[in-house]
């Protein structure tokens, strides 16, 4: 019950904080016995932009690499080193249109 009244009372905190103040992303770094709960769910987070980290380190790692990559590519935006990642699409067989629509694109 505590753990509820905890989160009635953030959630109805953060509801009022929120017309004053936009978060434009949230980042949860979560115990291994919290990350089971569904905390992107709570009302409080509703409409606004979720990640789940695995904790602090990788968070700094990943804002170092984002970091260094602007700095030596002077570019706009995120991208992805074709070398350094992987993909599973319709592992099943049973998702012929998001295959047809992701396919051509994936194997380029």
């Amino acid at each position: 019950m505590e753990t509820q009244d905890a989160l009635r009372c953030y959630h109805e905190t953060t509801r009022a904080e929120a017309v004053a103040h936009d978060a434009s992303h949230t980042i949860l770094i979560l115990d291994k016995s919290l990350h089971v709960f569904p905390w992107e769910s709570l009302p409080c987070l509703e409409g606004v932009s979720v990640s789940r980290m695995p904790s602090i380190a990788c968070l700094r790692d990943r804002i170092l690499a984002q970091k260094r990559d602007v700095e030596f590519r002077k570019l706009d935006g995120f991208y992805i080193d074709r070398g350094n990642g992987a993909y599973v699409l319709n592992p099943a067989g049973d998702l012929k249109a998001t295959q047809a629509a992701f396919e051509d694109d994936l194997k380029t």
